[in-house]
């Protein structure tokens, strides 16, 4: 199975500590790689088909790592399940809707799963179709009525019938658009979260590796769309 890895914080930062340790824990997914970062609004995403455990593959990775100061840092390493160990295939995917530019990562399957992918994602592997499930129903939705309408019931109206119609699918994900991170667990591994105080104020960590680092490392909730900003939960239950 693929791993993720992403960092929420109120201030700029690089995860200098923790990639090191994500990268060796990660290592039996060789099928590729990625980090997603924003610099401003701009979404940056840097990604290899190759494995991460070759030598100069970890090198660009450590590399991007050292430059990659932002409040929104999601990794990715990949066991393939859809498509070849390739560079479009690998993760983050990113795409641009709503004003803003979205990274997503995902790990897991929905069997029988099939929708159009969005032009500028660049994929069709069975991740592609989901993010791309998942952008154009939240921009359907935000498109709908006069009433209030947010990105997170957007989300949240997308994935309600999905789970409903693939009960058991796997997903593990994490979306962001640079200002919200949206983590997200179904019928599959935990996605465990960590929350640091560091200088500048509060940091939040998610990762699909148990026991990442020796802390107190907790699972979100199954089933619930949670929303962080700026490292800090903005809804923890819903």
């Amino acid at each position: 199975m693929c791993e993720l890895f992403g960092l929420s914080c109120n201030d700029r930062d690089r995860v200098l500590r923790s990639s090191p340790i994500f990268v060796q824990r990660g290592s039996l997914c060789q099928d590729g790689w990625g980090i997603g970062y924003y610099e401003d609004a701009r979404a940056i995403v840097e990604r290899s088909g190759e494995s991460i455990t070759r030598p100069e593959a970890q090198r660009r990775f450590f590399s991007i790592v050292e430059r990659a100061r932002s409040r929104t840092i999601i990794a990715h390493v990949r066991f393939a399940t859809s498509g070849a160990p390739d560079t479009c295939n690998s993760h983050p995917l990113k795409t641009r809707a709503l004003d803003r530019e979205w990274i997503f990562a995902h790990n897991g399957v929905i069997e029988g799963f099939d929708y159009p992918v969005r032009s500028d994602i660049g994929s069709e592997i069975d991740s592609a179709k989901l993010f791309s499930y998942l952008i154009d129903n939240m921009e359907r939705y935000m498109s709908q009525g006069r009433g209030i309408r947010g990105i997170y019931p957007g989300l949240k109206n997308a994935l309600r019938p999905l789970i409903r119609e693939y009960p058991n699918s796997k997903i593990d994900f994490l979306l962001s658009d640079g200002t919200c991170m949206f983590p997200f667990n179904h019928n599959h591994k935990p996605i465990y979260y960590l929350k640091r105080i560091k200088d500048y104020g509060g940091a939040i960590l998610l990762t699909t590796i148990e026991n990442l680092s020796p802390e107190d490392w907790k699972p979100i909730p199954k089933d619930k769309l949670l929303v962080i900003c700026n490292g800090e939960f903005l809804v923890r239950q819903a």
